[in-house]
C-alpha cells in the first residue's frame, strides 16, 4: 500500500472509529481503495455520460477527496469541486503531486461550504451532491445555493439517505426511521457505540427536500426512486401476469429482505426551467 492510500485508510479509520464506532478493517479497506482509485469505472460518472449531462461545466458539491472530480478531468470533462475539509483538499493537493497530474487539478477543487458556494449565479451546466445533504449545517442553504450557481435550462442531482428507512448507513446499524435523538443516544450506548456522530447527521427525507425545492418556482423535478420502483412493480405484473395490487405487494415482500440491511434513497433530478430569472 503507498504512502497516500495508507494517509486515506488512516483518516477513514480514525473518523470512522471516532464518530460511528466502525472497526471492521476489511470494510475500511474496501472504502478506501474505492475513494482512492480516481481511474477506475465510476457509476455516477456513467449515470452523468449515459444522459450526456458531461457536456458543460460541472460542479461535484461536497467533492470529498476528487475521486469524482478527478476521474471527470483525467476524461477531459469541465468539472469543478467545493470541498470543506482541509485533510482532504491536502490528500488532493499531495495526490496530485505524487502520481504527475497537471497542476491546475488543484484549482479545480476549492476549499468551501455548501450554504455558500464560491461560484457566481448561473455558472454550472450540471451540479451534483452524493451522500453529502445528510451532513450539511443547513440543508435548505445548500439547496438554494446550488440552485443559484446552476445555469437555467441546467440540471441538479441530489442523492443522499432517506432517513424513513430501518438502516443507518454511518453506523451500519439497524435504526428506527428518524429516530428521536435521544432514544437514538440511548440505544447506540447500549450497543457500545459512540454517540458524537449523531451531531453530523441530519435526519434527511425525499419529503422534506421536495418540501424546500416546491418553494422555488422556477423548476420541476423527477423522483428517481419512486420512478425505479414502479417500473419494478410494472416488470413484477407483466412477468408473473399479476393485477397492479398484486405486484406491489410481491414487490413490498421482496424488500423486506432488505429492511434492515439497506438504507433507502432520496435520488431526485431538478431541473431549472430554461426561463429562469427572465422578466
Amino acid at each position: 500500500m503507498n504512502d497516500l492510500k495508507q494517509f486515506l485508510l488512516e483518516k477513514i479509520t480514525e473518523d470512522g472509529t471516532k464518530h460511528f464506532g466502525l472497526k471492521d478493517q476489511s470494510y475500511l479497506l474496501y472504502v478506501a481503495s474505492n475513494w482512492h482509485d480516481d481511474h477506475a469505472d465510476n457509476g455516477r460518472w456513467k449515470e452523468v455520460e449515459s444522459h450526456q449531462d458531461h457536456n458543460g461545466k460541472i460542479l461535484d458539491m461536497a467533492a470529498g477527496v476528487g475521486t469524482f472530480v478527478l476521474y471527470g478531468l483525467h476524461k477531459g470533462y469541465d468539472v469543478y469541486g467545493v470541498e470543506p475539509e482541509t485533510w482532504k483538499l491536502d490528500y488532493i493537493k499531495r495526490k496530485v503531486k505524487a502520481n504527475n497530474y497537471p497542476y491546475w487539478y488543484n484549482e479545480r477543487i476549492v476549499q468551501g461550504v455548501g450554504e455558500a458556494l464560491p461560484f457566481p449565479d448561473n455558472y454550472f451546466d450540471y451540479v451534483t451532491s452524493y451522500q453529502t445533504l445528510e451532513h450539511v449545517q443547513d440543508v435548505g442553504k445548500c439547496i438554494d445555493e446550488m440552485l443559484r450557481v446552476l445555469k437555467p435550462g441546467g440540471k441538479l442531482k441530489l442523492q443522499a439517505p432517506d432517513y424513513r428507512s430501518w438502516y443507518e448507513p454511518h453506523y451500519l446499524l439497524p435504526f428506527m426511521p428518524k429516530m428521536n435523538l435521544r432514544l437514538a443516544r440511548i440505544y447506540l450506548t447500549l450497543l457500545r457505540r459512540p454517540t458524537s456522530g449523531l451531531a453530523t447527521l441530519k435526519w434527511t427525507t425525499t419529503p422534506n427536500l421536495l418540501q424546500h425545492i416546491s418553494q422555488h418556482q422556477d423548476v420541476s423535478f423527477i423522483d428517481l426512486t419512486k420512478l425505479y420502483t414502479q417500473r419494478k412493480i410494472k416488470k413484477i405484473q407483466s412477468d408473473y401476469a399479476v393485477p397492479a395490487l398484486l405486484a406491489k405487494l410481491i414487490y413490498a415482500l421482496q424488500q423486506t429482505r432488505f429492511l434492515f440491511r439497506q438504507e433507502r434513497q432520496i435520488n431526485l433530478v431538478i431541473n431549472k426551467s430554461i426561463n429562469s430569472g427572465m422578466p
